[in-house]
């Protein structure tokens, strides 16, 4: 994604507790990532947090960026 990270889109809704967590209402297969748990707290994550996301969640990153759910954070945003 992003080179300096990743960000949820306003209307986006990541929750989780315990082994479960959902993005939209869509259930997520396992149990939440570290980095999973950093974007839904914090609504964007930077570096190295948004390369564990890309590899924890591989092309479901990409369907949630397709979906307009998420936004890469590229190196000349402010």
């Amino acid at each position: 994604m992003g080179r300096r990270g990743i960000v949820l889109d306003a209307r986006t809704r990541v929750l989780y507790r315990g082994a479960r967590a959902a993005i939209n209402g869509e259930l997520l297969a396992g149990p939440p990532t570290a980095a999973l748990r950093l974007l839904a707290d914090h609504r964007a994550i930077m570096g190295r947090d948004a390369a564990r996301l890309a590899q924890d969640q591989g092309a479901r990153l990409y369907e949630w960026y397709v979906a307009g759910w998420l936004h890469p954070l590229e190196a000349n945003d402010g």
